[in-house]
């Protein structure tokens, strides 16, 4: 196992961004933001598979299943290097206090490491697939769909930090 010691640099990062946005008083809208890609990505899917079958366009069919294997591969691959690897997550590096037993009620299910990110994992897969294929079959319609996909990951990642 190897154990990730979050470096000074990268500490100073995190308590730079917890005053950065407690400043700016996003807190909220960073609360709902890391969490919102996790149920609009399975329903954009859904509904690009949907779309596929009622205009019966069988490259959106296709592509809906791509993107979902690719994110089911990017969530075992990061499951198996999560076996092998532990880092202490960002709040418990910055003592915020939000991962404390008493405070959650499924505390006992919560990954103690953070490395690598399962949220950032998927997220980035669903947008590289999405992209690939668009490239891939010379569909323009997947390859502008990357571009809000790639912000929204990013947005995202930050926001779980």
């Amino acid at each position: 196992m190897f154990w990730n010691i979050e470096p000074q640099w990268g500490e100073d990062m995190l308590y730079s961004l917890q005053i950065l946005f407690t400043d700016w008083q996003v807190m909220d809208f960073m609360t709902w933001f890391a969490d919102a890609f996790v149920f609009v990505w399975p329903l954009m899917l859904v509904l690009l598979y949907i779309a596929g079958m009622l205009l019966k366009r069988r490259e959106l069919k296709l592509g809906a299943v791509w993107i979902v294997c690719s994110a089911v591969f990017a969530a075992i691959v990061n499951i198996i290097v999560q076996l092998f690897s532990t880092k202490e997550r960002p709040d418990q590096i910055l003592d915020l206090g939000f991962s404390k037993k008493e405070d959650l009620l499924l505390y006992d299910f919560l990954p103690q490491g953070s490395f690598p990110s399962d949220h950032a994992s998927v997220a980035f897969a669903i947008a590289t697939a999405t992209l690939v294929w668009g490239v891939y079959r010379k569909k323009p319609l997947f390859v502008w769909l990357a571009v809000p996909l790639y912000i929204g990951a990013l947005i995202m990642s930050i926001a779980r930090v």
